[in-house]
């Protein structure tokens, strides 16, 4: 069975939203699927592997520094004299959100697949997909804030035991 990303992205931006409503109080969302977009370069954010039998996943949740401080002191509970120390604690917390949609993706899948979560990543710049990767993207504005959800992967070559 072919990857279809489409479908992933799909289920991704569902969960996204749910985790944006429910653990960062994001009010107002708006999900726009940009297939043939070019991600920008200047963004940063955190990746985490998706793997099932027969797909290699990377889901990446990318966006402005600023963006990605404003999700992690909600995500924190942070008040308005409070700040984060430094990159290591707002990418944990940017992580933390990335977690929390990937296993929001792993329940919304777990009756027609097996889903594995590796370890988050985060970076600053732009990810290229490796040979035979495809990848697909948007943008999932959140209380005015642009989050780029980015979505890499490749069939792994394994085959379920009903494909054999």
């Amino acid at each position: 069975m072919a990857l279809d990303l489409t479908a992933w992205i799909n289920n991704v931006s569902a969960a996204a939203q749910t985790i944006a409503a429910s653990a960062l109080g994001i009010q107002k969302m708006s999900w726009q699927h940009l297939p043939q977009a070019e991600v920008p370069g200047n963004l940063c954010g955190v990746y985490i592997p998706l793997l099932t039998e027969q797909y290699a996943l990377h889901l990446g949740l990318l966006g402005q520094h600023a963006s990605c401080y404003r999700l992690a002191r909600a995500l924190l509970g942070m008040g308005s004299e409070e700040t984060i120390s430094d990159d290591a604690e707002l990418f944990d917390a940017v992580g933390e959100i990335v977690n929390m949609m990937a296993g929001e993706v792993k329940a919304r899948v777990a009756d027609t697949t097996k889903l594995s979560l590796g370890i988050p990543l985060a970076l600053a710049g732009k990810v290229f997909p490796s040979a035979g990767a495809s990848s697909t993207q948007g943008v999932l504005q959140l209380d005015g804030e642009d989050m780029w959800l980015v979505l890499t992967g490749q069939q792994t070559g394994k085959r379920t035991k009903s494909a054999a």
